[in-house]
């Protein structure tokens, strides 16, 4: 722990004023006094000036705060994680997830998480993009995997890791699957699965269809998650937007599809992570969040590999 020097030292800074700052610390004013001067004379330099106003930092003070919040921030990860291993490595982390992009953090986090924190607890919640953004802010969740969106809140920071393209799918053998050059018309042909104007893409979706001087189609199905649209589709002539690489992998939900390239029918999308910008992140928050980065970057790689 830092020593009681360096902890008077950071409640003066917070507070900017000995009165206050000594009342936090139950202390007297002399005593917090005798602790700046301690310091100053351990490090050979000038950390605080008193003003009109109260207590102002020196440079010399504003660079060590810095670096004293720093390391205490440290510690006190250090404190939560040797508190975790101490009580058999327990603690929980809420991640709230995009249907599409559910599958590759279910894969990363389930096994890996699981084994390496037996005692923890996981919680992984599906919702709309348009969800995830305010349940984050208010702290219902450590972090977010989604689209990001052009414009986030102030309190809100986002890591891109994937960018991908939504586009027409349909079963593998489905007769869009082995016609030659299809266009927008043809799509037409066929009835739709989706999530209609709820999601994100609803708007960006239908602007593909008038971009290309057809009508969107009315969905013939309206489904809750991409799950349930797919297997809507695997089981008929259906067809859906789904992510491309999900259907490049060929493994769970992307197995046994088929894209149908229509010229213009590709909708490009930003995909990362979203965490509070003042949050705290749990040890086990922050291994949770490393094993994500892990899973979509090795499908960024495996996608810009296709496209080379």
């Amino acid at each position: 722990m830092l020593d009681a020097d360096v902890q008077y030292f950071i409640e003066l800074a917070r507070h900017r004023s000995m009165a206050q700052a000594a009342d936090d610390l139950a202390v007297s004013q002399s005593t917090l006094s005798r602790a700046i001067q301690r310091l100053e004379a351990r490090f050979g330099v000038e950390l605080v000036e008193r003003t009109s106003r109260g207590v102002a930092l020196t440079d010399a003070g504003n660079r060590l705060i810095a670096r004293l919040e720093s390391a205490a921030s440290h510690l006190q990860d250090a404190q939560h994680e040797l508190l975790d291993i101490a009580r058999g490595r327990r603690g929980m982390v809420r991640v709230a997830v995009g249907h599409t992009v559910s599958s590759p953090v279910v894969r990363a986090l389930v096994p890996r998480l699981r084994k390496e924190r037996p005692a923890a607890n996981l919680v992984l919640d599906a919702w709309y993009n348009h969800q995830i953004i305010p349940k984050v802010m208010n702290a219902e969740y450590e972090f977010g995997v989604c689209v990001i969106p052009d414009s986030l809140p102030a309190g809100l920071q986002a890591r891109t890791l994937l960018r991908d393209h939504l586009v027409p799918v349909v079963r593998k053998g489905h007769p869009l699957a082995r016609q030659r050059s299809p266009v927008a018309v043809h799509l037409l042909e066929y009835p739709w699965v989706g999530a209609g104007r709820r999601v994100l893409s609803g708007p960006g979706l239908q602007a593909l269809f008038v971009a290309a001087g057809v009508d969107p189609p009315v969905h013939a199905v309206v489904c809750s998650s991409l799950e349930t649209a797919i297997d809507a589709v695997r089981s008929s002539d259906c067809l859906c937007f789904a992510p491309d690489w999900l259907v490049h992998e060929n493994i769970g939900l992307g197995a046994g599809l088929s894209i149908v390239r229509v010229p213009g029918f590709a909708l490009p999308r930003v995909l990362g992570i979203l965490t509070r910008r003042e949050g705290h992140l749990s040890p086990l928050t922050l291994r949770a969040r490393e094993l994500v980065v892990e899973a979509l970057s090795a499908v960024e790689a495996r996608l810009r590999a296709r496209e080379r």
